[in-house]
């Protein structure tokens, strides 16, 4: 007749593997929780670098539909008669009319002009951007050919497929 501690003692290590088994792989299946740590600049970045492709697809819009053929340059303006970013002015290198911060112009003969090469140029704005929600905006804005000549508008911003894009412009008056 065999010994039964042999027995047992295997019986009790396959049980207790199985035990320790079914209680490791337990706990790695259910979901661990990650807090993630929600700061205000994370959000502020995020919001003003929507809010930059916000600004740059209007200006886009403006340069391509208004009357940008007209001019040797373009000024860009933001909130009130302030430059917007170097990195924003940057976006329109390649464009086919210079554009510049309002900063490098200057109001001579009643028009905007370039400080550094006297060209006539047009100043396009962008006042007030209002998020109506995750993908849709509606922005104050316009463009100037002088301090008293010029359209202030309403753009609506969409945005589909990661791109903001201007769906419609209601002209609200002009200078």
């Amino acid at each position: 007749m065999r010994h039964p501690l042999p027995t047992i003692i295997g019986l009790l290590a396959v049980a207790g593997v199985s035990a320790f088994a079914q209680t490791s792989f337990a706990q790695t299946k259910q979901p661990v929780p990650v807090k993630r740590q929600h700061s205000k600049t994370s959000s502020t970045q995020s919001s003003s670098a929507e809010k930059e492709n916000i600004r740059e697809a209007v200006f886009r819009y403006l340069i391509e539909h208004s009357e940008g053929g007209r001019c040797r340059v373009i000024f860009l303006s933001i909130g009130d008669r302030k430059s917007p970013s170097s990195a924003l002015i940057a976006r329109f290198a390649s464009s086919h009319i210079p554009v510049k911060p309002f900063s490098s112009a200057v109001v001579k003969d009643r028009l905007y002009k370039d400080k550094a090469t006297n060209e006539q140029g047009l100043l396009y704005y962008i006042r007030k951007i209002n998020r109506k929600d995750a993908t849709q905006s509606t922005v104050d804005g316009g463009w100037m050919s002088s301090p008293k000549g010029g359209i202030f508008a309403l753009y609506i911003v969409k945005q589909s497929k990661g791109n903001w894009t201007v769906t419609s412009e209601k002209i609200r008056g002009k200078y």
